[in-house]
């Protein structure tokens, strides 16, 4: 018989409280840390005692009360789907509760498991030292939660060191590796290996592994078993906004993911310990990820294999974000299309994204996704201290899209076996050529192979640069020669040259030299008088040497003077004397003007979708329509819930505003083409549906794409 419901005061957006039949009451004390969900069906407390919990549930049953989370899916289970259990502060001891022989929390039904703080994320700073039971409510030891139910829910919890070597976990060989939430079928053979719409979300793990690749979150087959044994992918699994932090020797990968398609990895932080070499890929999917988004990771590798003399491993290379079909290890699934690697501030790794594809095609009938990855988009992620590569595509991983990436301080140790010189590279296309991807826009202080990627430097600025060099006046100093010719007894004449000499400016570029110079000798002759009437006859001749621009290093001019005399005789004066010549260069200034370099960008697609409707199954249909470009992102279906809580009895209330998935998927659509898509609603989203009671309920549709997000408004009713 199903338990009867208690009654909660909440406010849904345009739905009044009645028409959704929420049914549990919770008033919470102003001392209490968490928040209630809006509805409560069974409590876990340590020792079933309510004295951790908050006030609002001090009504509740001791029957559905429970000390172990085991004992409350159980009665879950019992009672239908679409239960939430609501776990207490404190600490839960997963190896000393009875959990089976595999220490798990086995889900077998869709429900939802809401920790202390399920509405609010662990902090990115968290360590070990924050794991407090005062303010979480912590599992620890054991081996976690085995999932094995679509539409499940599991938020706010904290998992600590469930390192339990479970026997039927595979591929542990004794070592300590399982996963806190594993999320398989456990089918044996052929089929469904995961699970649909499956929510991780504001959890805090710490410390669970042991240097093997399991993943703290584990959705599909994966490495478990053989590719050929999956016969479908799973779609709206959703991680988002968890923290992992990991000591020495309890390394593991945050995140294993494979047999999805739609998955959504995002707002996650991990954190391995500084200059660990057994650290692993933090996010990590292997083989049958269709259409998964990554987006806004934080992902701390701890610079692995970054000290002196240490080797990286390029055979299994160790990525902040790692999507890949097969490896040493073995061949995962076909590698899938449109994944989509966005807003991640990667550090540390040994390459920071790797997106790798032996073209792997494992033949099934009909074909889940084609081998890959392929023709996905790496966009506006930020890398720095990569060991060896910032962005690693091989030559199989065609069709991509990598724009807007900034790396660096990658590779500053150079990597001996490839002779690369520190800096190297902040990209790689294994193809040799960027003509199988489309590169663009991506930035950083080393370099690129091939050098087409057109990697914009960070290193080089464009700036005006004004050089002013001064050529020193350059002087000449002319001497005078005097001849003296003996008295004659005919008429002679006196003959004046006056010479004026004007010199143009000069502009100059080159570097100063010395030279030197002969001076420029005027001679004068002076003729004696004479007996007879002379007349005097004076010529003047004026040389004017046109402006000129010529390229002469600075002078530095030595004058030597020359002096000829002829035997003493009777003479008269000089007549003329030429004055000396002074010659003077001018300042010259040269001005460099700056460059300027114009990026084209691709064209960003144009994005609309029709009206969503209700169909059978609970799925909810529009059809996308896309110009300009490929269209490639998410659809999402989401409800904003007002909460109204009383605090204890003083009448006066806080407001809580949540947003609620109700169904996720990814689309591709071709330019210029249109494209019906179908909607399944997850758990929330068919309780809401139902609450209404035949009246609509009001939610959001977000659609992402490269050209950014758009809202829509959707109005949905039961036929």
């Amino acid at each position: 018989m199903r338990r009867t419901p208690r009654v909660i005061s909440v406010w849904l957006c345009t739905l009044s409280l009645l028409s959704l039949g929420f049914t549990v009451a919770v008033a919470t004390s102003a001392s209490a840390a968490g928040t209630l969900p809006a509805t409560v069906n069974y409590v876990v407390a340590p020792g079933a005692l309510l004295s951790a919990c908050p006030s609002g549930l001090s009504t509740f049953s001791p029957s559905d009360v429970f000390g172990d989370l085991a004992a409350a899916v159980a009665a879950a289970d019992t009672a239908g789907s679409g239960q939430t259990i609501y776990v207490c502060r404190g600490t839960y001891d997963m190896s000393t509760t009875p959990y089976g022989s595999d220490e798990q929390v086995d889900i077998l039904n869709s429900l939802t498991i809401d920790g202390y703080n399920w509405d609010v994320p662990p902090s990115p700073s968290d360590t070990s030292s924050s794991v407090d039971p005062t303010t979480q409510s912590v599992f620890e030891n054991g081996a976690g939660i085995l999932v094995q139910s679509s539409g499940v829910t599991i938020s706010g919890l904290t998992f600590y060191e469930n390192n339990f070597n479970a026997p039927d976990a595979p591929n542990c060989s004794g070592s300590a590796c399982n996963s806190s939430i594993d999320v398989q079928s456990l089918v044996s053979g052929e089929g469904d290996q995961g699970e649909n719409g499956v929510t991780v979300s504001n959890n805090f793990f710490d410390n669970t592994g042991g240097g093997f690749q399991n993943g703290d979150v584990h959705f599909g087959d994966g490495q478990d078993g053989p590719n050929n044994d999956v016969t479908a992918l799973d779609t709206s699994d959703v991680i988002r906004d968890n923290v992992f932090t990991y000591a020495e020797s309890f390394e593991n990968n945050a995140v294993q993911m494979s047999d999805t398609t739609g998955g959504l990895v995002t707002g996650n932080t991990v954190t391995y310990p500084t200059d660990d070499d057994s650290s692993l890929s933090a996010l990590w999917f292997p083989g049958f990820d269709q259409g998964t988004t990554v987006s806004n990771n934080t992902l701390n590798g701890g610079g692995i294999d970054s000290d002196s003399g240490a080797a990286p491993d390029t055979a299994d290379p160790k990525s902040g974000i790692k999507i890949i079909d097969g490896d040493l290890n073995g061949v995962y699934g076909n590698g899938c299309t449109d994944q989509i690697v966005t807003g991640n501030t990667i550090s540390g790794f040994v390459y920071d994204i790797s997106m790798i594809s032996n073209n792997d095609d494992d033949g099934a009938d009909p074909e889940l996704c084609s081998p890959g990855p392929s023709d996905y988009f790496v966009t506006d992620n930020i890398l720095s201290n990569a060991r060896m590569y910032g962005i690693y595509v091989t030559a199989d991983a065609t069709g991509g899209t990598i724009s807007g990436n900034v790396a660096s301080d990658t590779d500053s140790e150079g990597y001996v076996t490839d002779s690369y010189a520190p800096g190297q590279y902040d990209y790689y296309d294994g193809s040799g050529n960027s003509t199988g991807n489309t590169w663009t826009n991506n930035s950083g202080d080393g370099s690129s192979y091939p050098s087409t990627i057109n990697e914009v430097s960070t290193t080089t600025s464009t700036s005006t640069t004004t050089t002013t060099t001064t050529v020193p006046p350059t002087t000449t100093t002319s001497s005078t020669t005097t001849t003296t010719v003996p008295p004659t007894t005919t008429t002679s004449s006196t003959t004046t040259t006056s010479t004026t000499t004007t010199t143009s400016t000069t502009t100059t570029t080159v570097p100063p030299t010395t030279t030197t110079s002969t001076s420029t000798t005027t001679t004068t002759t002076t003729v004696p008088p004479t007996t007879t009437t002379s007349s005097t006859t004076t010529t003047s001749t004026t040389t004017t040497t046109s402006t000129t621009t010529t390229t002469v290093p600075p002078t530095t001019t030595t004058t030597h003077q020359t002096t000829t005399t002829s035997p003493p005789t009777t003479t008269s004066p000089p007549t003329t004397t030429s004055p000396p010549t002074t010659t003077s260069s001018a300042p010259t200034t040269t001005t460099s003007n700056p460059t300027t370099t114009t990026t084209t960008n691709p064209p960003k697609p144009t994005i609309n979708v029709s009206v969503a409707t209700l169909g059978s199954g609970n799925n909810v249909f529009t059809t996308v329509y896309c110009a300009n470009a490929r269209c490639s992102g998410t659809l999402e279906l989401t409800k904003t819930i007002t909460t109204k809580v009383e605090i204890g009895h003083s009448k006066r209330y806080t407001v809580h505003t949540t947003i609620v998935v109700l169904g996720r998927i990814s689309y591709t659509v071709a330019k210029g083409s249109q494209r019906q898509f179908s909607i399944q609603l997850n758990t929330a989203g068919v309780k809401l549906l139902h609450a209404t009671n035949g009246r609509r309920l009001t939610c959001e549709l977000t659609l992402t794409s490269a050209a950014g997000t758009k809202h829509e408004s959707v109005s949905l009713r039961l036929p």
